[in-house]
């Protein structure tokens, strides 16, 4: 049985139209399942997603950067890209 997600983008405040678009929308809960199958699957959802990247740029700006995957990357990867950024912003973490 899978757990409710953590961080459905549709009940976060701040997101843009784009989230009704997603290919993930009802699957939110597939997105945050860290097992590795879970995460394979959650990429392959991601592949197909039309707003993929605006899905990543938000959980960039947003911080969401801690559980499961967002715009077809995983959280430590979105965390190493989040760290990228910041450093060419100049600013500190």
């Amino acid at each position: 049985m899978s757990r409710p997600s953590r961080y459905a983008p549709d009940t976060l405040p701040g997101r843009g139209q784009w989230i009704h678009q997603a290919a993930c929308v009802g699957q939110w809960s597939a997105m945050d399942d860290e097992t590795p199958a879970g995460v394979t699957y959650a990429k392959q959802i991601c592949r197909s997603c039309p707003v993929r990247m605006a899905c990543l740029d938000d959980a960039l700006r947003t911080g969401d950067v801690k559980h499961g995957v967002r715009g077809g990357l995983g959280w430590r990867r979105r965390q190493r890209l989040a760290a990228m950024r910041r450093k060419a912003a100049g600013s500190t973490p």
